[in-house]
């Protein structure tokens, strides 16, 4: 709980210095904070069999995603912001889980929660990529940092589904 407050309170810094160069410092702080983060799944990952294979199949299917996302979003005329409401409806929704799943640690909730997060990243990263096509997104540094989230959760949420499913154990 400690560790989404502190990491809830960058993102809040970030986005109140989006227009300095204080904000650009907070965003690296960040990704940094994020990839330290990241460090005891892939070692999670590693210590499969198949674990190598499995990262790599999360990266090559995250940025398959991405760039599908951005494709279609970039290349649509129809308006996208119908699916803000689903975005915050989404984002309240599996916060309770989440916090509900550290209290329960049920295995099946942990895999319902990461396809969620996957389809809530890719609606936050189509919805993101339309707002800065049409110039509804007006700093580089909140757009860096929904991108960056969203596909962070994308590949985490994807890593964890390949290994619970996909994991050669020893």
């Amino acid at each position: 709980l400690l560790m989404l407050a502190v990491l809830y309170g960058m993102m809040f810094a970030i986005e109140k210095n989006r227009y300095s160069s204080l904000g650009v410092g907070l965003m690296l702080g960040f990704t940094f904070l994020m990839g330290l983060l990241l460090g005891p799944l892939l070692q999670a990952a590693l210590a499969l069999r198949n674990g190598g294979q499995l990262i790599a199949l999360a990266a090559g299917g995250t940025s398959a995603a991405f760039f599908a996302l951005a494709a279609i979003a970039s290349t649509t005329k129809r308006d996208l912001s119908f699916l803000s409401k689903f975005i915050t409806v989404g984002v309240v929704v599996l916060m309770v889980a989440v916090v509900a799943n550290i209290f329960l640690q049920l295995p099946a909730l942990q895999l319902a929660l990461s396809v969620g997060f996957i389809l809530l990243s890719s609606a936050i990263i189509l919805y993101q990529i339309k707002e800065v096509v049409d110039g509804g997104e007006d700093s580089y540094i909140s757009a860096t940092l929904t991108l960056y989230v969203s596909l962070y959760n994308i590949f985490s949420s994807l890593l964890q589904l390949l290994m619970a499913f996909g994991g050669d154990r020893d």
